[in-house]
């Protein structure tokens, strides 16, 4: 259904190739529904959710919006620290 994580996976792999046809905004709906339906079925501390969140920093920084691509990668970091601890190789 929609609230599942794959759900999820699937608006991810949708917002990569509207990147690669430049469609930036059409990209970053598609990964915002993403980061949504993650933060509600798998929730906001949830590794799935971090990934969600590089991915839309990363479209972001591509865009030159430098602040917003911090913020989630900030947000990235801490769910991954918090999680997987300090010293867990994604961590370092």
């Amino acid at each position: 259904g929609l609230e599942h994580p794959y759900t999820a996976f699937a608006l991810i792999r949708l917002s990569q190739i509207s990147l690669h046809h430049e469609k930036y905004d059409e990209a970053l709906t598609y990964q915002e529904n993403a980061l949504t339906v993650l933060e509600s079925t798998v929730g906001d501390s949830h590794p799935y959710t971090a990934e969600a969140c590089l991915y839309r920093g990363s479209l972001h920084q591509q865009q030159g919006e430098i602040d917003d691509a911090l913020r989630l990668y900030e947000r990235a970091f801490r769910i991954i620290e918090t999680v997987l601890g300090e010293a867990h190789p994604r961590t370092i």
